[in-house]
């Protein structure tokens, strides 16, 4: 009886491979204009995970979407790929920086201020929320043609942002 129900529903199922990966990386910023002690300069000890999914458009993939051949054979992407290229396009430029929003003219004091001194700065087009950043860093990987799905970026142990590619490959 069992068995005929999963006949019956099998074809009814369907699940996802995926393949995951979390960075960290510290980094300054403020939020100008903000109501609370986020308006002043601070920093956090981010952590960022990015999942990516079979990604067909990039390369010839099996029927399972996982590479079917090669050193890489039975992956979706190799962790050190993924590793190398997250830290090329995302955490080399944000590490150890002033992350500031370039339409803030205290913000970019302050960069100006820290450049001359030597020190690291990384102009961003927006307010530095977790959100816009999240959804930066997203498009970023994206650019580059790493098959992202989801990434999660966490400011603190209890607050991070997300953003999840709900389009099916």
């Amino acid at each position: 009886m069992h068995n005929n129900n999963y006949e019956r529903i099998k074809d009814m199922i369907f699940t996802t491979t995926t393949a995951t990966k979390e960075f960290t990386f510290c980094a300054a910023h403020l939020l100008g204009g903000h109501d609370g002690k986020c308006k002043n300069l601070h920093g956090h000890n981010f952590q960022l995970t990015v999942t990516c999914k079979p990604f067909t458009e990039a390369m010839e993939v099996g029927e399972d979407g996982l590479i079917p051949f090669g050193s890489s054979e039975g992956m979706i992407i190799d962790f050190k790929d993924l590793k190398d290229m997250v830290n090329k396009y995302i955490i080399d430029k944000l590490d150890h920086s002033f992350i500031y929003d370039i339409n803030d003219v205290n913000q970019c004091e302050i960069a100006t201020l820290l450049t001359a001194k030597g020190m690291k700065v990384f102009p961003f087009e927006k307010r530095t929320t977790c959100e816009h950043l999240a959804k930066w860093i997203f498009a970023e990987l994206r650019k580059e043609l790493i098959p992202v799905c989801n990434i999660k970026l966490r400011e603190s142990p209890t607050s991070y942002a997300e953003v999840t590619d709900l389009c099916k490959s």
